[in-house]
């Protein structure tokens, strides 16, 4: 008999017990932290109440993702837009925008998902065995969509602007080119190879991710919130280390292919083709960083003996 017509909406797990409320698998995972009790916990008979119930860290993902790279993309377009006016600001205004939409991101999803923010982030703490990886693609999907759906709020706030700024032609490369507003490319066309944007995408992410697991690790004494403006105020001396002036490093898979997909569709048509396909660079080097700063925080700099018959809690996410 389904959860729906077995429970009633005075019914709780308590009174009726896991096995004939019929909850297990990824319920359970979601109703129950090891160690706590499942006293009075009421059951959601609505099929959408129960969906956001199992896959409320998703959710989480996919909103915070959505408001994080949604401030994000509005300070790139703001600063493309004026920088026939000025451009002795453009680098500090990006990071400190940048900055503080993560501050944002971070703390509306930090007490639900966890606030990775980042398929990198959690990949990599999946390999290590600190976030389950039957929740990886559902936590992935969620965190490119929500910078899909920032791309396209982002391309409705400023609709009357971009026939005027470029008279109708999307354009990836040139004076007039606004996808750089929405994903990752060189800066300069022709200098640096992808080999050497690769090393940097790889470099200052592993840079990234080693300061978040000691921020996140759950044996430092930091609040979320401290943690959060800590991470911010990195992400901005990452974007202000001279990475303007080679190619803005993404950090992010979810930061670059989630809005590329989109202006793909909005008519940018080359910009998975341009700068000798530069697109995989954003979308690798991530994972390649994360994961080598996680391996290096776990297994150099704070080894800890793991015990099989407890899941490992360390970080925000747990």
């Amino acid at each position: 008999m389904t959860l729906n017509n077995r429970i009633r909406p005075a019914m709780t797990v308590d009174s009726l017990g896991l096995e004939e409320a019929g909850i297990t698998g990824t319920e359970l995972h979601i109703c129950k932290e090891e160690g706590d009790e499942l006293e009075a916990m009421t059951c959601p008979r609505n099929w959408f109440r129960r969906f956001l119930y199992t896959y409320n860290a998703e959710v989480a993902e996919f909103l915070s993702v959505s408001i994080f790279m949604m401030v994000g993309l509005s300070i790139d377009a703001q600063v493309v837009f004026r920088q026939l006016e000025n451009t002795s600001s453009r680098d500090l205004t990006t990071a400190l925008g940048w900055g503080g939409a993560l501050v944002g991101g971070i703390v509306s999803s930090v007490g639900v998902s966890g606030a990775h923010l980042n398929p990198a982030l959690t990949v990599s703490l999946a390999v290590f065995g600190h976030y389950p990886w039957r929740r990886v693609p559902g936590m992935v999907f969620a965190q490119i969509l929500g910078g899909f759906v920032a791309a396209f709020f982002t391309w409705i706030f400023y609709f009357p602007i971009w026939d005027m700024y470029d008279g109708g032609h999307r354009q990836s490369l040139g004076p007039k080119a606004t996808a750089g507003i929405f994903v990752v490319q060189p800066a300069i066309e022709g200098v640096y190879t992808n080999a050497n944007l690769l090393f940097n995408e790889v470099a200052f992410t592993f840079c990234l991710m080693y300061f978040i697991f000691f921020i996140a690790d759950k044996r430092m004494t930091l609040s979320a919130t401290t943690g959060a403006l800590l991470v911010a105020l990195f992400l901005i001396a990452i974007i202000l280390a001279g990475t303007q002036h080679i190619a803005a490093v993404g950090l992010n898979p979810a930061r670059d292919l989630g809005p590329r997909l989109f202006i793909l569709a909005a008519g940018w048509t080359d910009v998975f083709r341009v700068h000798g396909y530069y697109f995989y660079v954003p979308l690798v080097g991530p994972f390649i960083g994360a994961i080598a700063a996680c391996g290096a925080y776990d297994y150099v700099v704070v080894p800890e003996e793991v015990k099989p018959d407890k899941v490992r809690r360390r970080y925000w996410n747990k």
